[in-house]
């Protein structure tokens, strides 16, 4: 396979994991676990609108690499215990994807996926959310309407002429 069609393939395996989604499953604790053993929700990319309520979240978001290796244990649970709420509420407003539901029900979700997701589960999710969140793709966009309105504003066949200084 050459180099563009390897390109070519992988364009294609995003752009339908982004179409179709992504489905986790959290494990049921409740007393329905017998019969509902594991959970099932999908991440598909998300409207502009829905990325904005994730954007918000990732922004406050307190975390600093320098800090973190500076502190040591203690900074990193500062860090933990900080973030632990922000990221669930953003896996929340990933699943949710609909301005009213994100409205009602964020924080029941928030508050179920806090109880329901493990580190390991965290970093899944994280890897999933960035990718199927189009930034790259959104940015492609606003250079792209930058671009045409370069294009077509008006062009001077003549230079005014100028006026020397008094």
């Amino acid at each position: 396979m050459e180099e563009a069609e390897k390109i070519i393939a992988e364009r294609i395996e995003l752009d339908t994991l982004v179409e179709r989604g992504v489905e986790f499953t959290v494990p049921g604790k409740s007393v329905l676990r017998h019969i509902w053993p594991n959970r099932s929700f999908t991440i598909k990319a998300p409207y502009r609108g829905t990325q904005i309520y994730i954007d918000r979240e990732c922004i406050d978001m307190d975390f600093s690499e320098g800090a973190l290796l500076a502190g040591g244990m203690n900074e990193a649970r500062r860090v933990v215990a900080h973030n632990n709420r922000r990221f669930a509420k953003i896996v929340a407003i990933a699943v949710l994807r609909d301005y009213w539901k994100i409205k009602l029900l964020t924080g029941l979700l928030t508050h179920y996926f806090l109880w329901r997701i493990d580190s390991k589960k965290t970093q899944q999710l994280a890897g999933l959310i960035i990718p199927l969140s189009g930034i790259p793709n959104f940015l492609d966009s606003i250079r792209y309407l930058s671009i045409q309105k370069r294009v077509t504003a008006p062009a001077l066949m003549e230079k005014p002429e100028e006026t020397p200084a008094d």
